[in-house]
């Protein structure tokens, strides 16, 4: 049978073939400990700051009248349609714009990007994306879809046309 010394004191004990850690370790870690305590203390009182001023100045700011009358996308209109101004250059018009459509800056970019003009379909406007432009004119007899090198081309193959009147929404 094993024996085991008993501790010399009541609170400590000793694990057979452990050592204990030196004075100067011991002093490191409690100093360790106080810093993290404080940076934790510090932060609490941050976070409490902040959300004091996110209150102040929800209460400070009067909210935003929302109109009771908005207008309505047509229900059939996907999300980024629009049906009023800005008439501007990669969206897409479920109406014939009122005025010739304005450019957006463009990130430059190496890649050969392709811009859509659409000037008879489900939609119309200009815009970067392929898969809508196909489908402003698919299965539509009478539509008209151009492809471009460049923004500045397709709007002006796409004002040119409502300079015209050319412009139609088709079923």
């Amino acid at each position: 049978m094993t024996s085991h010394n008993s501790p010399t004191s009541g609170t400590e004990s000793s694990v057979p073939g452990a050592t204990q850690p030196s004075s100067a370790t011991l002093a490191a870690f409690q100093t360790m400990l106080s810093a993290v305590a404080s940076l934790n203390q510090a932060n609490a009182s941050a976070a409490a700051a902040a959300a004091a001023a996110t209150a102040m100045n929800a209460a400070a700011t009067p909210s935003p009248v929302v109109p009771t009358a908005a207008v309505a996308t047509p229900a059939a209109a996907p999300a980024g349609f629009r049906t009023q101004a800005p008439w501007i250059a990669d969206a897409l018009y479920r109406v014939v714009p009122g005025g010739p459509l304005q450019a957006i800056p463009e990130a430059f970019s190496l890649e050969l990007v392709v811009w859509y003009s659409i000037t008879k379909g489900k939609w119309v406007g200009v815009t970067r994306s392929n898969s809508l432009a196909v489908g402003a004119v698919a299965g539509v007899s009478g539509s008209q879809m151009r492809s471009h090198k460049s923004q500045a081309l397709a709007l002006a193959a796409f004002n040119q046309s409502l300079t015209f009147q050319e412009i139609q929404i088709l079923s």
